[in-house]
């Protein structure tokens, strides 16, 4: 991999000044734009740590789930080819997603076990949701219909939550009997 130091360093400038750790962190907190046509890389995107999932809205956005430190949705600006903006989120994210009508970011962290739901229009998070195990990989559905997109614009109501405890507690129970019999 080739990369782009500060103005003014070589390797050995920055690892004296960033130590091992910081040239390997530096290396892997980034993305190589290169030209189609000739394959160069013509530009090196800093991000606020290194790339797990990147996804691309309608209107030619990049978004990045950031996988290492407190977690983190990178927003690449792809005109000005430049880190836009870096939206924390609790928990190291694994998958980044974007509802079929480009309006939500939504990622899933497993160590956190949540799901976090970015409003692209004001690029804040919308919602939040703590899940009982990690949240890997997700799918929506392109037809989205009146409830599903509630649901992803709002969040949860309080009778869809009690309704999801009340069939864990259900789920579980019927494991333990299982377990007995």
């Amino acid at each position: 991999r080739v990369i782009t130091l500060p103005e003014g360093e070589d390797p050995d400038t920055f690892v004296a000044k960033a130590g091992a750790e910081g040239f390997e962190r530096y290396a892997a907190a980034s993305i190589d734009v290169f030209d189609r046509k000739t394959a160069k890389r013509t530009h090196q995107i800093p991000l606020s740590d290194r790339p797990n999932n990147i996804a691309v809205v309608k209107d030619g956005r990049i978004v990045v789930g950031i996988a290492r430190g407190n977690g983190a949705l990178d927003i690449i600006d792809p005109v000005e080819l430049r880190l836009k903006k870096s939206v924390p989120v609790k928990g190291r994210l694994h998958n980044v997603y974007v509802t079929p009508d480009g309006k939500y970011v939504v990622s899933g962290s497993i160590p956190n076990r949540m799901i976090t739901v970015i409003d692209q229009a004001t690029e804040t998070i919308a919602w939040e949701l703590q899940m009982s195990a990690g949240i890997r990989p997700m799918d929506f559905e392109k037809a989205a219909d009146e409830e599903l997109a509630r649901f992803v614009a709002s969040g949860p109501r309080p009778d869809e939550l009690e309704r999801r405890k009340a069939t864990a507690e259900l789920g579980m129970l019927s494991q333990i009997g299982r377990a007995h019999v």
